[in-house]
């Protein structure tokens, strides 16, 4: 978590899609209007700081990192549009069949819900239809007479 956010860096989307951190920035840089700022920000250096002490991330200055990491929210099909990598190719696939999936199964709950409403309606319904329509004897009956005629 990076400012209250659940995030990836850069690094590790890069090393997801297969490709050098220093390409999918610059995918990213080329194609700005498909990530808005709500979807990545870069680190401050005293955020990059606290990382490299947590994660032993390489020093500046050691043919390592020399600019600050981004951090990614959860645009990760984003990446797989403006990445030409047989990777990239392979992650976008199975987005769109997760995404399938998942309307198969929102129309799943859908369809269960709208059964189990119809189902608690007419139950319902029943069940006033019941309490109104019994009757236990004639209306004296209900009262404490005897029910014999005189």
């Amino acid at each position: 978590m990076i400012r209250g956010h659940k995030v990836m860096l850069d690094t590790a989307l890069a090393a997801l899609y297969q490709v050098a951190t220093f390409r999918l920035n610059e995918a990213v840089k080329r194609n700005r209007e498909r990530f808005p700022k709500d979807f990545m920000f870069q680190l401050t250096s005293v955020e990059a700081e606290l990382l490299t002490s947590h994660f032993a991330m390489s020093k500046t200055g050691r043919s390592g990192r020399r600019t600050l990491p981004y951090a990614r929210s959860m645009e990760l099909p984003m990446h797989s549009s403006v990445l030409n990598t047989p990777r990239a190719v392979q992650m976008n696939i199975l987005i769109i069949r997760a995404f399938i999936k998942f309307r198969e199964l929102l129309a799943t709950h859908k369809d269960l819900a709208n059964k189990n409403r119809a189902t608690r309606t007419s139950t319902e319904g029943t069940r006033k239809a019941t309490r109104g329509g019994v009757h236990h004897g004639p209306a004296s009956d209900r009262a404490g007479s005897s029910g014999t005629e005189t």
